[in-house]
């Protein structure tokens, strides 16, 4: 489909250059497209190869002739450096490479922006195996820092105890998806309340998953999260902590609490795809819960990397009667003019502001017009890690609606919650 060599010749190319390295100074280059699979899910997968198909043509046009460039698989190529003088030789050609991604690529949808990475594994032992080498090329790129703008990587001997670290993770997260629960690891939530400021009341809990493997400990959401991405079982987990939090929710509608509202964080990938309003609906019903209980959380920066799809399918799930919060809100600020256009319900204030109001900041006043903007265009506001007394007033004084951190509570694990919610949901 992109005019190069797949896999198959990949492997046969690379055994054959390992087992006649000379002296010669060799290396692979593995390329990924970060943001591929997003796009596959918005315009389909023939639009993705005419991507591919312009990504081959770039590159292939800027290698040396020695070099050779293969498809490895599905939004991943390999490139094989045949001679190289030292490490700053191999960065200048990933500095190349990546040079091609700072235009747009023609499509014949709309011009697409590829974020794109690259490993890169220098070839030392005559010894190492095709399978090996290939591995150590994407443990590198996992070890690239997502959150940054890091795009290139060099494998390291000590990425090898991170692989082994990443499969037992894994191994636990699909044996909790395949049973809910697994003899050795467990999936749970944790609930941090959320304060109206108005009416000095709880109103509602933030769903906080967690992780625990035995060996390993407790896992951050961060690093487990990640991996089920990458290993591709995001939306099943993503299920999972749903069906969790409803369950959480239909507990405290037993106990007499109907107006309480659960938040839950969820993934582009799971907003993307088709049969995620079912599944949610399902979900909901199965619990016997209302749908004006549950509040799906979306960051900012995935909706400002497809504005217009990602709206549109807010506005499908909006429309069922579930709420919508904006989160991280801030890091963003361009998009603070495009509020109204949003189908959301809330706003929630990235903490870097909140963190940072004091008298005379200059991220005090952005927080004020945040709130001021926001109840302009008919949303609630809420402030989350909020800390010290200075903050939660002056929140109050700028009429935030809603207040979340360890002023008012930590994360509670299910009973904690319960208690907290029956001592303390009026009057703090």
């Amino acid at each position: 489909m992109t005019g190069l060599p797949n896999h198959e010749y990949l492997f046969e190319h690379l055994d054959n250059e390992i087992k006649n390295m000379g002296n010669k100074k060799k290396a692979i280059f593995l390329l990924n497209c970060r943001n591929f699979e997003t796009l596959n899910m918005t315009y389909g997968f023939n639009y993705g190869n005419e991507i591919l198909i312009q990504i081959a043509n770039r590159v292939k046009g800027i290698i040396d002739p020695n070099d050779r460039f293969f498809r490895f698989n599905a939004d991943r190529f390999v490139l094989t450096i045949d001679n190289y003088i030292d490490r700053d030789q191999l960065t200048d050609i990933a500095h190349r490479i990546l040079e091609i991604f700072e235009h747009p690529i023609m499509g014949s949808v709309e011009n697409q922006y590829i974020n794109a990475e690259i490993s890169i594994v220098e070839i030392h032992d005559k010894g190492i195996t095709v399978d090996k080498l290939l591995q150590d090329a994407v443990l590198a790129l996992d070890n690239l820092d997502k959150n940054s703008n890091e795009q290139i990587c060099f494998y390291q001997d000590v990425m090898e105890e991170q692989i082994i670290r990443q499969d037992r993770i894994a191994r636990a997260l699909r044996a909790i998806i395949e049973n809910e629960e697994d003899e050795q690891s467990r999936l749970y939530l944790h609930f941090q309340p959320k304060w109206c400021l108005k009416n000095n009341r709880l109103i509602g809990f933030e769903c906080l998953s967690r992780l625990y493997v035995n060996e390993l400990g407790n896992i951050p959401p961060i690093e487990f999260i990640d991996i089920a991405e990458k290993r591709w079982f995001i939306y099943d987990l993503g299920k999972l902590i749903l069906q969790k939090a409803c369950r959480f929710l239909s507990k405290i509608y037993d106990l007499g609490f109907d107006d309480i509202k659960i938040s839950v964080n969820i993934s582009v990938i799971q907003l993307l795809r088709d049969e995620f309003v079912k599944d949610l609906i399902e979900i909901i019903e199965s619990s016997g819960i209302d749908k004006k209980s549950l509040i799906l959380e979306i960051t900012e920066s995935i909706i400002m990397e497809n504005f217009d799809l990602i709206n549109k399918k807010l506005e499908k799930i909006r429309r069922t009667g579930i709420l919508i919060s904006l989160d991280d809100f801030g890091t963003g600020f361009s998009s603070l003019s495009r509020l109204r256009e949003l189908n959301i319900d809330y706003v929630k204030i990235d903490k870097y502001f909140i963190d940072n109001i004091r008298e005379g900041n200059d991220d005090t006043l952005i927080t004020a017009d945040i709130i001021s903007m926001s109840h302009k265009v008919g949303l609630k506001v809420v402030a989350e890690g909020v800390e010290r007394e200075d903050q939660k007033k002056y929140l109050e004084r700028n009429q935030c609606d809603i207040l979340q951190g360890y002023l008012i509570s930590k994360p509670l694990n299910e009973d904690k919650a319960i208690d907290f919610l029956k001592n303390k949901s009026i009057g703090l």
